[in-house]
């Protein structure tokens, strides 16, 4: 008499070479699965160990030319000698306090600490860009004071303006003429460019093409939604009234939001047609989100710029109107 065990390991073995019999080409195909995935794998932690490689030659240069040795440096930033090692080898990914440690142990500026944080793969922290913001917003204000023929705006990741030079203030006056200035400062600062976007009286106003313009500044403002508490809910009143004036025109386009934007405006005095730049004071690797930024209006034509041409040599104290100041040219 068979054991039972022996009969359920003898059918068991007839059934899988049965199944194998019938199904020969799948362990073939396995292997092929399998050999593919291993070099994705492979693949991946190439390129991991390439990024940690080039993230760890960056620490050890910012290291020697503070002629730190490996030991003083860690010592300083409160960790192991070896584990530094391994990071600046490539070895071993640092953390975001890691590298917090390191950075504040080299005393690295704000746009090596954002080259940093970038190569690892992070955002750079808020916190460590304050008094680089204030520099950067110090600088700004300083240029819209510098320059002159050209209208300038100074404004921050909340769409509110931090200031205007003498020829920008007064294009803003003349092309909104009935808007609400008493909360503006004599720089023009404090200005909500989003209400002002919005308003009946306000930019569109005399705009030329309104509903192509509003367009083109909602997917500007769509940009910042998320960037600070209070912004989105100034969009979508701005949305809201735009679609009630304008319909489906207003709704943000397609296209690259950044790109400029053509302005013209009819007024008393004439087409005043302008494109509009913008840029920031900051390397391309320290670029927040919260950085404040400058805008241009430069003149697309000869009326445009003769016309500011001959604001800009006339302002004073009183701020002549420019339609005033085209009169008397």
């Amino acid at each position: 008499m068979r054991a039972p065990g022996r009969s359920l390991y003898c059918h068991g073995a007839a059934f899988l070479s049965k199944q194998l019999g019938q199904n020969a080409a799948i362990p073939a195909r396995d292997a092929q699965v399998s050999d593919e995935k291993r070099q994705a794998v492979m693949s991946i932690n190439t390129n991991v160990a390439a990024h940690n490689q080039a993230l760890g030659d960056l620490l050890r240069a910012a290291r020697l030319r503070r002629r730190m040795s490996q030991l003083d440096l860690a010592l300083t930033a409160g960790i192991s000698q070896r584990h530094l090692g391994f990071v600046e080898l490539g070895r071993a990914s640092p953390s975001r306090e890691l590298l917090s440690k390191l950075l504040d142990a080299l005393e690295s500026s704000q746009a090596e600490r954002s080259f940093v944080y970038l190569a690892a793969g992070f955002t750079v922290p808020a916190a460590s860009q304050d008094d680089a913001l204030e520099r950067q917003t110090q600088a700004l204000q300083l240029l819209t004071r510098q320059c002159g023929g050209i209208p300038l705006v100074v404004f921050d990741h909340t769409w509110t303006t931090l200031g205007l030079n003498g020829v920008g203030l007064q294009l803003a006056r003349f092309l909104m003429p009935r808007l609400d200035w008493s909360g503006i400062d004599e720089q023009g600062g404090g200005l909500d460019m989003i209400a002002a976007t919005a308003h009946p009286d306000g930019l569109l106003s005399q705009a030329r093409h309104p509903a192509k313009i509003a367009s083109a500044l909602l997917a500007r403002f769509e940009g910042d939604r998320y960037v600070e508490p209070g912004v989105e809910e100034r969009i979508e009143a701005c949305c809201d009234a735009l679609g009630q004036r304008f319909g489906d025109y207003a709704c943000p386009t397609d296209e690259d939001p950044w790109s400029p934007i053509d302005l013209c405006f009819d007024t008393e005095i004439g087409p005043l047609t302008f494109v509009t730049m913008q840029c920031l004071m900051t390397p391309p690797h320290a670029v927040s989100l919260k950085m404040p930024r400058m805008e241009l209006w430069l003149p697309a034509d000869n009326q445009t710029r003769n016309a500011l041409a001959r604001a800009s040599e006339q302002f004073a104290g009183a701020r002549p109107a420019i339609a005033e100041v085209a009169a008397s040219g």
